[in-house]
């Protein structure tokens, strides 16, 4: 039997480092910025079927479905994952990839372009509901 001792990891590309917040229903007006409008008017999905999605599912849907690099296009930097807090891999983490912090900038600057980013697409919390959220191999 061999044993690996220094980094793991599952996949490289599962990897990520986030800064930001799962969503929750209780967090997200998702009404406030016709994310859901977005989906039937503009991508044809079915309006009852959007209508039942919770904000993380419309959240996740639309990232999944305009592939990333045009949702960033048209909500910015924001990242979506499905992550592992509290080892649950259905809850939805949106925030910025952390490489995307300047290196003059502080922690908590970084916190408060993210609380900016996440509000225009209906983030109805503040800078405190932010945190750090990562997932990768680990060492020993």
């Amino acid at each position: 039997m061999k044993i690996r001792a220094n980094y793991v990891s599952n996949s490289s590309s599962t990897s990520f480092c986030i800064v930001g917040v799962v969503v929750s229903d209780d967090d997200f007006d998702i009404d406030s910025k016709n994310l859901r409008t977005f989906l039937v008017s503009d991508e044809g999905w079915n309006e009852d079927e959007v209508d039942e999605m919770d904000a993380p599912t419309v959240i996740d849907s639309l990232y999944s479905h305009l592939y990333g690099d045009r949702f960033k296009s048209m909500f910015g930097d924001i990242s979506v994952v499905r992550g592992i807090e509290n080892y649950n891999s259905d809850c939805v983490i949106i925030g910025l990839d952390i490489d995307g912090m300047q290196d003059d900038e502080t922690l908590g600057q970084f916190k408060d372009k993210v609380c900016e980013q996440l509000k225009n697409i209906g983030f109805t919390g503040d800078r405190g509901n932010i945190s750090i959220y990562v997932d990768g191999g680990y060492g020993e």
